[in-house]
Protein backbone atom coordinates (compact mmCIF):
# COMPACT_ATOMS: atom_id res chain seq x y z
CA UNK A 1 0.00 0.00 0.00
CA UNK A 2 1.11 3.52 -0.63
CA UNK A 3 1.77 4.48 3.17
CA UNK A 4 3.78 1.33 3.87
CA UNK A 5 5.90 1.95 0.46
CA UNK A 6 6.63 5.21 1.35
CA UNK A 7 7.65 4.51 4.97
CA UNK A 8 9.76 1.61 3.85
CA UNK A 9 11.30 4.27 0.37
CA UNK A 10 12.24 6.99 3.84
CA UNK A 11 14.67 4.29 5.43
CA UNK A 12 13.46 5.71 9.14
CA UNK A 13 13.44 2.27 10.24
CA UNK A 14 14.30 -1.46 8.60
CA UNK A 15 11.40 -2.39 6.27
CA UNK A 16 8.14 -3.18 7.17
CA UNK A 17 5.90 -5.64 5.77
CA UNK A 18 3.46 -3.72 3.17
CA UNK A 19 0.78 -5.89 3.00
CA UNK A 20 -2.80 -4.95 4.55
CA UNK A 21 -3.64 -7.48 7.23
CA UNK A 22 -7.37 -8.80 8.51
CA UNK A 23 -8.52 -6.44 11.35
CA UNK A 24 -8.65 -9.34 14.09
CA UNK A 25 -11.52 -11.72 12.77
CA UNK A 26 -12.81 -9.08 10.35
CA UNK A 27 -12.94 -9.71 6.70
CA UNK A 28 -11.63 -5.36 6.92
CA UNK A 29 -7.82 -5.44 5.21
CA UNK A 30 -6.01 -2.67 7.42
CA UNK A 31 -2.30 -1.36 7.22
CA UNK A 32 -1.83 -2.05 11.42
CA UNK A 33 -0.26 1.15 11.64
CA UNK A 34 1.03 0.33 15.43
CA UNK A 35 3.65 -1.54 13.59
CA UNK A 36 4.80 1.38 12.08
CA UNK A 37 4.40 3.49 15.55
CA UNK A 38 6.45 1.27 17.05
CA UNK A 39 9.61 1.25 14.60
CA UNK A 40 9.73 4.79 14.53
CA UNK A 41 9.45 5.31 18.60
CA UNK A 42 12.15 2.61 18.56
CA UNK A 43 14.60 5.17 17.11
CA UNK A 44 14.37 7.48 19.20
CA UNK A 45 17.31 8.40 21.12
CA UNK A 46 16.51 11.14 23.38
CA UNK A 47 15.40 10.33 26.51
CA UNK A 48 13.25 12.97 27.43
CA UNK A 49 11.53 12.32 24.08
CA UNK A 50 11.23 9.00 24.59
CA UNK A 51 9.75 9.20 28.00
CA UNK A 52 7.21 11.69 26.85
CA UNK A 53 3.44 9.78 26.65
CA UNK A 54 1.66 9.37 23.11
CA UNK A 55 -0.07 12.25 21.36
CA UNK A 56 -3.39 10.96 19.12
CA UNK A 57 -7.10 10.80 19.33
CA UNK A 58 -8.38 8.95 21.98
CA UNK A 59 -9.85 5.95 19.91
CA UNK A 60 -5.55 5.68 18.45
CA UNK A 61 -5.30 4.46 22.50
CA UNK A 62 -8.25 2.93 23.10
CA UNK A 63 -10.67 0.06 22.04
CA UNK A 64 -13.55 0.34 24.12
CA UNK A 65 -17.14 1.86 22.40
CA UNK A 66 -17.89 2.97 26.10
CA UNK A 67 -14.50 4.52 26.83
CA UNK A 68 -14.73 6.58 23.06
CA UNK A 69 -19.06 6.84 23.57
CA UNK A 70 -19.32 8.59 26.73
CA UNK A 71 -17.16 12.53 27.44
CA UNK A 72 -17.26 11.36 31.08
CA UNK A 73 -15.03 8.26 30.26
CA UNK A 74 -12.77 9.63 28.04
CA UNK A 75 -11.96 12.43 30.49
CA UNK A 76 -10.69 10.02 33.19
CA UNK A 77 -8.69 8.14 31.13
CA UNK A 78 -7.45 11.40 29.72
CA UNK A 79 -6.61 12.48 33.18
CA UNK A 80 -5.99 9.36 34.44
CA UNK A 81 -2.83 7.96 36.61
CA UNK A 82 0.09 9.07 34.51
CA UNK A 83 -1.25 10.98 31.87
CA UNK A 84 -0.16 14.32 33.45
CA UNK A 85 0.78 16.62 31.18
CA UNK A 86 5.22 16.57 30.67
CA UNK A 87 7.34 19.30 30.74
CA UNK A 88 10.89 19.17 28.88
CA UNK A 89 13.57 20.84 30.73
CA UNK A 90 14.85 23.40 29.08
Amino acid sequence: MLGAGTHNDLGLTEPLETEPRCFHTRPFLVMDGNRFTGALTATINDPRLRGLPPVGAIDQFVDSTDVTRFSDRRRRYITGPGLGTPQLEQ
